[in-house]
């Protein structure tokens, strides 16, 4: 038998035996209460998350208006912003790009969401407690995917982080001080209302 088979086998092998040790520990407990499982604990395949519930997602049309509000509030000074949305999960609720957008734009944003979910802070929050600023590409912290740039906020629902924005356009500041990417960012963070 060939490795990749053998390994194939034992994988399918395994995430039977995962998934039959799992019913057998719920099914008991249902059968003495005579309890039927709650549609939300249905059981996730190995390695898969539960759905989000209602109350810690982020609506789609809220997430949308957020980034276009990102784009909007750069467009008038000529700087094409990248705006994503993104869930507790991590995952990419809208990515937006504007006409003419940095290629790098949109990782920038990425990390800067990521980073301000992960941290519970704002980035440029997040800056300020780093003993230096960080060069371009400098990991920082151990994690690669940290960004103390302006531009990243998290998303809060009654109090508890459910997701994050991350706004990045070409260098340079507004002339209310803050930069371009503080700025629109908070452009579309004023779009998020629970």
């Amino acid at each position: 038998m060939n490795r990749s088979l053998a390994s194939a086998l034992f994988f399918c092998a395994f995430t039977t035996m995962a998934w039959a040790q799992t019913t057998e520990t719920v099914a008991p407990a249902q059968a003495a209460t005579g309890a039927s499982p709650p549609a939300a604990a249905a059981v996730s395949p190995p390695g898969r998350l539960p759905p989000l519930p209602p109350e810690e997602t982020i609506p789609m049309a809220m997430a949308m208006k957020a980034a276009q509000a990102v784009l909007d509030a750069c467009a008038p000074y000529g700087e094409p912003a990248v705006a994503e949305i993104m869930d507790m999960y991590g995952n990419p609720k809208v990515v937006l790009a504007a006409d003419g957008a940095l290629g790098n734009s949109p990782e920038a944003a990425r990390k800067k969401a990521y980073t301000a979910m992960k941290k519970g802070m704002s980035t440029a929050e997040f800056a300020r407690t780093l003993d230096h600023k960080p060069a371009r590409g400098e990991v920082i912290q151990g994690d690669p995917n940290l960004n103390a740039n302006d531009g990243g906020f998290p998303i809060r629902r009654d109090g508890k982080i459910i997701g994050a924005l991350g706004a990045s356009s070409p260098a340079g500041k507004h002339t209310s001080g803050a930069t371009y990417d503080e700025y629109c960012g908070e452009a579309g963070l004023a779009e998020i209302h629970f």
